[in-house]
């Protein structure tokens, strides 16, 4: 079975799914049988984005991060930007499935 989001070609056939964009793989390996095409979009699309004070100051994808990114990120940027780890505001970004 197969279903486009966002220019993202999902090919899924039991615990076997494939992600392609552009004619670039993105994905191959196994999921969990019960996630749908949006589930698999949402987990390879998403985001986190830092900013301070309302400035970005980096954003990178969820797909591929190693437990415990998040908190180094935090650290460093804090380190980088002379101020507290709790002053950075964190947020999953999300595009809209279309």
């Amino acid at each position: 079975m197969k279903k486009i989001i966002n220019g993202y070609s999902i090919y899924k056939d039991g615990t076997w799914c494939e992600v392609i964009k552009e004619g670039k793989f993105i994905f191959a390996g196994s999921v969990n049988e019960k996630l749908s095409y949006e589930d698999i979009y949402i987990a390879l699309t998403a985001k986190l984005e830092f900013r301070l004070h309302g400035k970005l100051l980096l954003s990178y994808s969820l797909y591929g991060t190693f437990q415990g990114e998040k908190q180094s990120t935090l650290e460093l940027l804090a380190y980088e930007n002379n101020c507290n780890i709790n002053d950075i505001e964190v947020k999953q970004v999300v595009e809209n499935i279309q």
